[in-house]
């Protein structure tokens, strides 16, 4: 900040102090200079010299007695203005007969004006024109009948024509009622000396200007003045000057009356004011105190004190003039509000932390701009405690900053939400139990937030008062709201919902994360690789490639970095071009003669080498050749090298001796099915003797294999059947599920039997013993161990009662509450024996004696006082005697001792006689009860028994409740016959818990429940079955101690016995092969598996032909002769893949491709041959091919040879082979991908949207939720309850705010109400909204301090306006943008003009902000980014790229071209008319579309911005007039009047913070109406901050600007002297006319990722036309789809889950805001997930066709 003190220094804010106490001393200095800014003591000032010039925007009345029209205010009257009549066009002398005759044949016979009569008859010629035609014939009637001229308003001066009308002219108001006009009588009526038109001009104006200031500043200018001060500034001055004495606010409002409007005020109800500017001024220069105003004081007491302060001044007097204007009374508040003696010391505003750093200065940041948070992360999100509306990422990181602690300033771009973020932050102030202060000069920045606080349901815990004309029942009416909820708090809360939302955020978040999260050295994201894959995938299936090539893998290919991956597809488009080289030449690669060798460069000497050593191959293969001749000699014929070596091999495992019958059956084995079935012959055979040899072990046999071998397994034979075994393992089985497991062999059963029978005799004994006691007692019970146990206890307790109890018990002693009574009983008796006995030591005891002799003794005793009245009174004497009389021993005692002690004779008495009395006592103990000396030891022990009866039985069933009436109420000798056995119950007892070990141990389930009966018979059952497993034991003679898994492997080798038998008695195939080998079970198995062996050597891989070959040459030559000649046969064989390997040193075989064979020993020898030969021949073409060889293994090297391979394995040309790379790259990184991230494979898309619906429906939940949250915390607030006795005057806090509700009037001025109940206040309304006027009006100095101060439109606030609001608080938000307008003086753009002069409006200086200080002093600086308020992009486009480095994010419409969207240019031909600064053509074209607009689109808010002030008045006027007379356009303004965004028509100064649908400029400037030329000149567009204004036209609008102008954009000509607004309005204009291609813009740009390629590419395929990269700046919808039937929008945006997805800061940005800011913006919003795509691209394909078929027929109906 930059200025200057009075003294010459130098301001400015970044001069750093050296000291504390140098910044205290700075800061005071400072504040005292900016303090002075805020009191204009200059004769500009219209409080000191105001003017009633004809421009001046004031009205004069007259004919009204001052003090009466004061009292009438006072008393809240409401007046209307009265405009001085016009003349009537017919006088009524002019309505007789004679003249109407006379006026009829002037007429008819065209008397006078002949030529002009005509117009009467033209229904096109102008009104007013008939109107003088006909009074100018009128006049010559008048005067040729002799009457006096007509006299007229236009004839007469103002004065004259007023006193004709009974009204007195004088603005000197009359002193007494005789002074007043004849027509003087309405007391509702303001008169003016003003006519109809003016007065209405006039008026609107004054109304215009006080609604101006009070939305702009939150000053209320609008005052009625009683009396000026004529004054001079000095004797010799020529100049006088008028300051108004009183002022009075008011409120003004209009009416359409008859198309005509009428303007009403009335007073605001707050107190009248004396001029304190000139009570300053005059104490300042004069030395004179102006007077305060009592609360006697009239305007003529006033009148006449301030007469008597100015005597000395002899040219100075007062006026006695009441006007109507504004005066810019607001700010000497703020002025007096800086006073440092105001302030505290403790509140000292140089010592205020936050003022100090903005004044002088504050450490140097660490960097200037913050970064957005990362807001889903919980420890961020953590500190937001809660929200009540959306934000976005940067309004969330705003608000983290300020929850933080830090002062923070926000730089908030036109429609960015400031409003939205500072909702939040007050939302989470309050949460925090923070009392917070927003201000705001401009009413509107106001009630948009508190709009938002309202809707959110906390409108009552803000105190509202933006405007110092705040209304004091206002104010108290919404404080009494407040109380009245005091009592309502319901406990809400939305932890729950938060942690819900938590969860959903994080899944979400899971699948952003991992789809864009980098993967491999390429630098790409999980979603390009899918994207990528996808799109190369469709390119091969377009460019046919092969389809193996989805077979192909590289391994590691996450390490391929960019410059390996170009590196290899060189490498192959190298193969590439070699390979078409030779193609030329052999037609086809596949054809070259050394295709299939691969060989590294050689040398001449090598290449000869080479060839030596093809011809010793070529010979080695003759060798063979010959060798194999021995073999066909011997019958035997082999055609190739492999089968040679196998037939080699095979006769070498021919055993030396090869019996015939083995050589027999292997040769009748040469088929697969033959082989098998001997095979599976052998195995049963195998089998069969396992399972006999197993089963005689279990039997402790032992078989042999000697000669008795079948004779002991004949032996075996079917002793033992599989049916039987398994009946006993099921039985076993069985067994083992009823008892415990470690039960496992013989003698265990055994030992089980044995304690079976001892727990059957048990149940036996215990059902015979029970039976016969319950017979006794005459009772039944279930036979079960639960109630057994139960009824052993009851006979023990019988057993252990004495007889006397059992004969004592009654219904009543054995009740429950018998207990109680008899311990109670116990409990007084004793206290009574024991006061008796204390008694009995002072006083002789009688039964007899009488309780109210005893009281009334010891009140006497009591009562009389003193010597005399004792030694005199005869009851006095009477008491002592009684005491006397009863004592044990005569002693003294005092009077009060003696009282006491009666006093406690009487009352032992009275208790005792109570007890003895006690009826209940009596019924209870019957005979028994002797009082206090009662033996209560015997009904103590019966209810001692009956409580131990009910302890057993209680919660026992049935039996319970059996033995419980048996015990309590059982006749005596059923009991003494039930208990007669004193060892029963112990050994039932007993037997009962050995059955239940027994039980438990055996598994026998929940037994205690068991009847026993059931119990026994389960006993014997499990005896049963030990019975049959043990007879089988014998049965069978197995060994003893066998367990269950000896007679489970018994099953099974039993089992394995049969199977096998069966399977070599069914084997038909094997027995027909074997012929007389075969003897069933004693076939000889040895001979068998030596001819099987034989058989699978030589059938499988030699023909049949070969194979009898070799046998037959076996059994005919000798096995001998034929190994011999294998032997030869084997020599040569190494020799050739000696020579073979020889080769295979320098030529590395692909024999696939040399042979056509995988491996050249299956090929034949001749084609061996003929290849060799082939080399040997075409040994030329070898240089070429080891170029092409080099080239391969280079690729091979790069570890990409698959890709060609694959090629050449399906011999296909080598074409396209970089696509084929890209292909195998991208497939191999996904699988690597999903290889290591197993997490993948589980994302889906359809989850995604699951999650996105919940995350939507659980956010605005959270919203709700959070909001009753907090309105329920604040509902819990509690206001201190103050002094509320003693005078009025003194009390405090909540007991003051009762008293001034309950009160009708003389309500406390509210600055005081809120000094002494601000705790009260604060506690019920944490929140104040405050203009920066209304916090110095209304807010003590030192009184309230908030914890949070939140400035709004700061770039508007001056620093001098914004002290006081900051000093009160203890952290600082300050939000604005520093790109638009400046703050501008008010008032001198207000006030100052109305004079005449052509004062040029580029003069003005613009000064510093407060939020230009913040901005140098708060860093980091946080941005708001989104851009909300522009429902099409071209609104906000301009600005973006101009002023914002389009760095907004602005999302697109659907719209491309609707009317009724974006910016419009309407060229004007219209002329500015320089020295009125107005341009009347332009102005009556937006009045006229104005008007239109209105008619058309009555749902749509409107505003109209001019760029000066007065072509802003006289569209006012064209505007106002047209209303007037079109009943549609005053609905709508009415209809607008009442909502947040009422019609406005304001000029460039005034409309910051304004937003409309629809908003009209008027550019005003145009080609001169005289010269033609438009002058490089336009007013406050070409002062330093110009280009500031008019980004803040160019951004009100939220549907449309149209833009009106007589400019065309070249008639703008900027030189190098020219400010930037200049530029600035040029490049708007021809943007507005030309659209995006202005900026060097399009929406939509080529498509750049692989996703909208393939996607794109598909969608044009079914007919669609598409536009990638939809958008500006910020934010690009993916693919655009144009609607088919409307080209001018699109059908439906699609958007992926890739990068964009990705870059949102939270989930709440990227699953919902984004989505529902499109969706507003007319977007059918399609997304695509990349994981459903990779997984189907046709499946998704076909759901998006239907998506948008579905969106056409939608359309179409």
């Amino acid at each position: 900040m930059r200025g200057r003190f009075d003294d010459g220094t130098v301001l400015d804010s970044e001069t750093f102090a050296v000291t504390e106490e140098e910044r205290h001393e700075l800061a005071k200095r400072l504040i005292a200079d900016l303090r002075r800014r805020l009191l204009d003591l200059s004769t500009r000032n219209r409080l000191l010299s105001f003017s009633f010039g004809a421009r001046a925007r004031q009205v004069r009345v007259v004919d009204v007695l001052p003090d009466a029209l004061y009292q009438r205010l006072v008393d809240g009257k409401t007046f209307v203005f009265r405009a001085l009549p016009k003349t009537d066009l017919v006088p009524e002398d002019e309505q007789s007969p004679e003249f109407e005759l006379a006026l009829e044949e002037a007429l008819t016979e065209r008397k006078y004006y002949a030529d002009q009569l005509h117009l009467f008859d033209d229904p096109d010629a102008p009104r007013q024109l008939k109107l003088k035609l006909e009074r100018r014939v009128r006049d010559r009637v008048r005067d040729e009948l002799g009457m006096p001229p007509f006299e007229s308003h236009e004839t007469m001066t103002v004065d004259e024509w007023a006193r004709k009308n009974g009204i007195n002219p004088s603005f000197e108001l009359p002193r007494g009622p005789e002074d007043l006009g004849s027509a003087a009588t309405r007391e509702s009526e303001l008169q003016l000396l003003l006519f109809p038109k003016e007065m209405e001009r006039k008026l609107r104006g004054i109304r215009e200007g006080a609604r101006l200031a009070l939305s702009e500043m939150g000053i209320n200018i609008l005052f009625m003045a009683f009396g000026f001060l004529e004054w001079t500034e000095s004797e010799s001055s020529a100049r006088v000057h008028l300051a108004p004495l009183l002022l009075h606010p008011l409120q003004m409002d209009q009416k359409l009356v008859r198309q005509v409007y009428r303007y009403y005020v009335r007073s605001t109800g707050d107190d009248t004011e004396i001029n304190y500017t000139l009570q300053e001024r005059l104490r300042q220069d004069f030395g004179i105190d102006l007077p305060l105003l009592e609360d006697d004081d009239t305007p003529e007491t006033y009148f006449e004190k301030v007469e008597q302060a100015i005597t000395e001044f002899k040219h100075w007097r007062v006026r006695r003039f009441v006007a109507v204007s504004l005066f810019p009374f607001g700010r000497i508040a703020m002025y007096h509000d800086l006073d440092p003696e105001r302030w505290p010391e403790s509140a000292a505003l140089h010592r205020h932390p936050n003022l100090l750093d903005l004044l002088t200065g504050s450490e140097p940041p660490e960097s200037l701009f913050a970064e957005e948070y990362d807001v889903d992360s919980p420890e961020i999100a953590r500190k937001v405690p809660t929200l009540i509306t959306e934000a976005d990422s940067s309004q969330f990181s705003a608000i983290v900053d300020v929850m933080s602690g830090r002062n923070v300033v926000i730089k908030g771009p036109p429609g960015t939400g400031k409003s939205q973020t500072i909702t939040n932050i007050i939302a989470s102030a309050l949460h925090e139990g923070k009392k917070v202060l927003f201000v705001a000069e401009k009413m509107a920045a106001l009630e948009v937030v508190k709009k938002r606080l309202d809707d959110a349901g906390l409108g009552d815990f803000v105190l509202e008062l933006h405007s110092t004309k705040a209304r004091r029942k206002d104010v108290l009416a919404s404080l009494a709201r407040r109380m009245e909820r005091m009592d309502e708090s319901t406990g809400e809360h939305a932890e729950e919902l938060r942690e819900e939302f938590q969860q959903i955020v994080h899944g979400l978040r899971e699948y952003a994360d991992e789809l864009n999260r980098p993967f491999g050295a390429l630098g790409m994201t999980v979603h390009e690789i899918l994207w990528a894959y996808i799109r190369h995938r469709s390119d091969a299936d377009r460019l046919e490639l092969p389809a193996q090539l989805s077979g192909v893998v590289l391994q590691n290919v996450s390490r391929l970095t960019k410059a390996g991956l170009n590196e290899r597809r060189a490498a192959l488009q190298s193969v590439e071009a070699l390979a078409a080289a030779l193609e030329e030449k052999f037609g086809s690669i596949y054809h070259h003669p050394w295709f299939g060798t691969d060989l590294a460069p050689l040398t001449p000497l090598q290449q000869e080498d080479l060839l030596q050593k093809l011809h010793g191959w070529a010979q080695a293969l003759d060798d063979v050749r010959a060798g194999l001749q021995r073999l066909r000699e011997l019958g035997i014929e082999v055609g190739s090298l492999g089968k040679a070596t196998r037939l080699v091999q095979a006769i070498d495992l021919l055993p030396d001796d090869l019996p015939t019958g083995v050589v027999d059956i292997a040769r009748r084995l040469g088929d697969a099915e033959g082989r098998e079935a001997v095979a599976a012959l052998l195995r049963d055979l195998e089998t069969w003797r396992r399972a006999m040899s197993e089963i005689a072990e279990l039997q402790g046999r032992t078989v042999g294999t000697g000669a008795n071998y079948q004779e002991n397994l004949s032996e075996l034979e079917y002793k033992i059947e599989a049916p039987e075994v398994g009946e006993t393992l099921g039985l076993w089985s069985e067994l083992e599920n009823a008892v415990p497991a470690e039960v496992a062999t013989f003698r265990d059963l055994s030992e089980l039997s044995a304690r079976l029978a001892k727990a059957d005799a048990g149940l036996d004994k215990l059902i015979q013993r029970t039976g016969r006691i319950l017979s006794k007692a005459d009772i039944t019970i279930p036979l079960t161990l639960e109630s057994l146990s139960l009824l052993g206890d009851a006979l023990v307790l019988a057993q252990n009662t004495p007889d006397y109890v059992l004969g004592l018990r009654t219904s009543a002693l054995v009740d429950e509450t018998a207990e109680q009574k008899v311990n109670d009983a116990i409990d007084r008796a004793q206290r009574l024996r024991e006061k008796e006995s204390s008694l009995q030591e002072v006083f002789v005891l009688r039964d007899d004696d009488d309780v109210q002799l005893l009281r009334n003794a010891a009140g006497v005793l009591r009562s009389t006082t003193g010597w005399f009245a004792r030694w005199f009174s005869k009851e006095f004497r009477e008491a002592e005697r009684v005491w006397r009389s009863r004592r044990v021993t005569p002693e003294k005692a005092d009077v009060t001792t003696m009282a006491r002690q009666l006093d406690e004779l009487a009352s032992f008495y009275d208790t005792r006689r109570r007890f003895e009395d006690d009826s209940s006592l009596r019924e209870l103990l019957g005979q028994g009860f002797q009082g206090v000396h009662t033996d209560f030891s015997r009904y103590h022990a019966v209810v001692s028994f009956a409580g131990e009866v009910r302890r057993i039985t209680e919660k026992r069933g049935e039996t319970g409740q059996v033995l419980r009436r048996l015990l309590l109420h059982g006749d005596v000798e059923i009991l003494s016959a039930f208990a007669v056995d004193p060892d029963a119950g112990l050994e039932i007892k007993t037997l009962v818990e050995q059955l239940r070990r027994f039980a438990a141990e055996f598994g026998l389930g929940n037994a205690g429940y068991l009847d026993l009966y059931q119990f026994r018979e389960k006993v014997r059952k499990l005896q049963d079955m030990i019975y049959v497993i043990l007879d089988a034991q014998d049965a069978w003679g197995l060994r003893e101690k066998l367990g269950k898994e000896d007679l489970e492997r018994l099953a099974e080798s039993v089992r394995r016995r049969d199977e096998s038998n069966r399977g070599i008695v069914t084997n038909v195939r094997a027995a027909e092969l074997l012929q007389t080998h075969f003897r069933g079970e004693e076939t000889d198995v040895e001979v068998l598996r030596s001819a099987l062996t034989t058989a699978e050597t030589l059938w499988p891989d030699f023909a049949p032909a070969v194979v009898s070959s070799v046998l037959d040459a076996a059994r005919e030559h000798g096995i001998v002769r034929l190994k011999t000649v294998r032997n030869e046969v084997a020599v040569l064989l190494d020799n050739e893949r000696e020579a073979r390997g020889t080769l295979e040193s320098i030529i590395e075989f692909v024999w696939s491709e040399f042979l056509g064979q995988k491996d050249p020993d299956s090929a034949s020898i001749e084609r061996l041959r003929t290849k060799v030969e082939q080399l040997v021949e075409h040994h030329a073409e070898l240089p070429g091919w080891i170029d092409f060889r080099r080239a391969w293994q280079e690729v091979r090297n790069l570890g990409v040879e698959d890709i060609p391979k694959t090629f050449s394995n399906q011999r296909r040309q080598y074409k396209h082979l970089d696509k084929a790379l890209d292909l195998v790259v991208f497939q191999s990184l996904v699988r690597e991908l999903y290889e290591e991230n197993g997490a993948l494979k589980w994302l889906s898309g359809e989850k995604q949207e699951r999650l996105r619906s919940r995350l939507r429906a659980a956010d605005k939940e959270l919203l709700t939720g959070q909001r009753r949250e907090l309105v329920d915390l604040l509902l819990d607030a509690d206001p201190p309850r103050g002094i509320s006795s003693g005078p009025k005057r003194t009390w405090t806090d909540l007991a003051l705010l009762r008293n001034e509700v309950s009160k009708q009037k003389r309500h406390l001025p509210l600055r005081e109400l809120f000094w002494r109940a601000k705790r009260a206040i604060l506690a019920l309304k944490p929140c104040w909204m405050m203009s920066p006027a209304s916090v110095a009006q209304y807010i003590a100095p030192g009184t309230v301090e908030f914890d949070l101060v939140v400035i709004d439109e700061a770039s508007q606030m001056r620093p001098e306006e914004a002290l006081g609001a900051i000093a009160r608080g203890k952290q600082l938000v300050v939000v604005g943008d520093p790109e638009q307008l400046p703050p501008t003086d008010f008032f001198r753009r207000f006030d100052y003009q109305d004079v005449d002069g052509d004062e040029d409006e580029e003069e003005f200086v613009d000064s510093e902000s407060i939020l230009d200080l913040a901005l140098r002093t708060f860093h980091p600086v946080r941005q708001l980014r989104w851009h909300y308020r522009s429902r099409h992009e071209s609104l906000i486009a301009f600005s973006n790229k101009e002023f914002y480095d389009s760095s907004l994010v602005v999302f697109p419409s659907a719209h491309r071209d609707d009317r009724d969207l974006g910016v419009r240019y309407v060229h004007v031909q219209g002329t500015y008319i320089r020295n009125k600064r107005i341009n009347p053509v332009e102005a009556q074209r937006v009045a006229e579309a104005a008007i239109e607009f209105m008619k058309k689109y009555p749902k749509r808010s409107l505003g109209i911005v001019c760029v000066n002030k007065e072509q802003t008045e006289l569209l006012q006027e064209e505007i106002s007039m047209r209303m007037a007379h079109t009943p549609e356009a005053e609905k709508y303004r009415v209809q607008w009047e009442a909502t947040l965004e009422p019609f406005f028509i304001k000029n460039l100064e005034n409309v910051q913070g304004d937003e409309r649908d629809v908003i009209f400029v008027s550019t005003v400037y145009g080609p001169d109406q005289e010269t033609g030329q438009v002058a490089q000149r336009f007013g406050p567009i070409n002062t330093q901050t110009g280009h500031r204004r008019l980004n803040v036209l160019f951004t009100r609008a939220k549907e449309q600007v149209v833009v009106f102008s007589s400019l065309k954009p070249e008639d703008i000509q900027p030189t190098e002297r020219s400010r930037r607004g200049v530029y600035v309005l040029r490049g708007y204009l021809e943007f507005a006319r030309s659209g995006f291609q202005a900026l060097g813009k399009v929406t939509g740009r080529e498509p750049d990722s692989d996703f909208e390629i393939f996607v794109a590419e598909r969608l044009r395929t079914h007919g669609y036309e598409v536009v990638p990269q939809v958008g500006v700046d910020g934010y690009f919808v993916d693919i655009g789809v144009l609607d088919p039937d409307n080209p001018s929008r699109y059908l439906a945006g699609i958007e992926c889950d890739g990068a964009t997805y990705h870059s949102a800061k939270s989930a709440r940005d990227r699953d919902r805001l984004r989505q529902e800011r499109l969706e507003k913006l007319g977007w059918n919003i399609y997304r695509i997930w990349s994981v459903d795509w990779f997984s189907d691209p046709d499946r998704e394909m076909r759901k998006l066709l239907r998506y948008l078929t579905a969106l056409q027929k939608r359309k179409s109906r």
